[in-house]
């Protein structure tokens, strides 16, 4: 069952003529969360724009507390699967 965290953006931003005015996030595959990890401080910034499909540029355009929104919840997809034990 496919799950989709929608945070909207109060101010929109703007990248390369395209406009995004939401952050639409999915749950990571264990792939993207390997490839981050590798990616160190600009782990959490990676994982954003692949679960969102907003380019990198664009992502750190975010206020940070977007930012950190966007993480716990990527962090909650994962956390619920360990809780829930969904396989």
């Amino acid at each position: 069952m496919d799950q989709t965290k929608i945070i909207p953006l109060d101010l929109a931003i703007e990248w390369n003529n395209q406009t995004y005015d939401e952050l639409r996030l999915r749950e990571p595959t264990w792939g993207e969360v390997m490839e981050a990890r590798k990616r160190g401080e600009d782990s959490d910034t990676f994982l954003v724009s692949k679960v969102s499909g907003i380019p990198m540029q664009a992502v750190l355009k975010l206020p940070g507390s977007v930012m950190l929104e966007a993480v716990e919840a990527i962090q909650a997809f994962l956390a619920q699967r360990r809780t829930t034990g969904a396989t």
